[in-house]
């Protein structure tokens, strides 16, 4: 392999010196810039290896920042009434789990619904059903979903789709996500065969009628619908 030769041309040098301390100490305002600002490091180290001084510092700061790159996490929002919780919503977070390091399912406080259940319960329902599933946030939030995404530093929406009847909603949906925001991605997962006919609302009006839904809810959801309707006495 052939030797490197430095060259000693004081003004270069010191330019490009200068030039990368600069970038080694520019601000950035998210985290799409320091990615950037990996790969305009890395093409100034191809262009001048041989300035003498500079593979050092150039090498020092590419390894930390492309250190940070991959400490990045892929944070996924996860966003939905969850009134109450499924095996499908549960089947798309398991499986959601192998594309992002986390998870956060967030609970839409939307004051035009009329839920079921209260916030406090859903919450503590979800707790309950993915107690055995790491990775994962719950939360709350309104507004916008592009913009709490975006304070959560997350860069994808997780959403499940059951059949063909979901997908005009959610392709509007998605495009108008997009529009809103371009760095936030929407992620579709199809949800599993044997949930393909569940849904929330479903569940409620079957369970509402005494209707048997053991196996398509969590233990704790079919236990708080039979004492929302009556059929057994509350717990409490």
């Amino acid at each position: 392999m052939t030797p490197v030769r430095h060259v000693r041309d004081t003004g270069t040098h010191a330019y490009l010196m200068k030039f990368m301390i600069r970038l080694r100490n520019a601000p950035v305002s998210s985290d799409r810039a320091k990615v950037a600002n990996v790969s305009l490091w890395n093409r100034h180290l191809t262009l001048f290896t041989a300035v003498e001084g500079f593979p050092k510092l150039a090498a020092t700061n590419r390894k930390d920042m492309t250190d940070y790159y991959k400490k990045m996490k892929r944070i996924a929002i996860y966003p939905g009434s969850f009134d109450p919780v499924t095996n499908g919503h549960i089947d798309i977070l398991e499986r959601g789990l192998k594309l992002f390091d986390k998870i956060i399912v967030a609970i839409l406080l939307n004051p035009g619904k009329d839920p079921l259940f209260t916030v406090e319960e859903r919450i503590h329902m979800l707790k309950i059903s993915l107690k055995k599933i790491h990775n994962i946030e719950i939360d709350t939030f309104s507004g916008l979903l592009v913009d709490y995404a975006a304070k959560k530093k997350s860069h994808a929406i997780l959403r499940g789709m059951r059949a063909v009847s979901d997908f005009e909603y959610e392709f509007q949906l998605a495009l108008m996500n997009r529009r809103l925001n371009r760095e936030i991605q929407t992620v579709f997962l199809m949800t599993g065969l044997r949930w393909i006919f569940t849904s929330s609302s479903i569940i409620k009006e079957a369970a509402r009628f005494g209707g048997n839904i053991n196996g398509m809810v969590p233990p704790i959801v079919n236990h708080k619908l039979k004492e929302k309707f009556g059929f057994i006495s509350n717990s409490k």
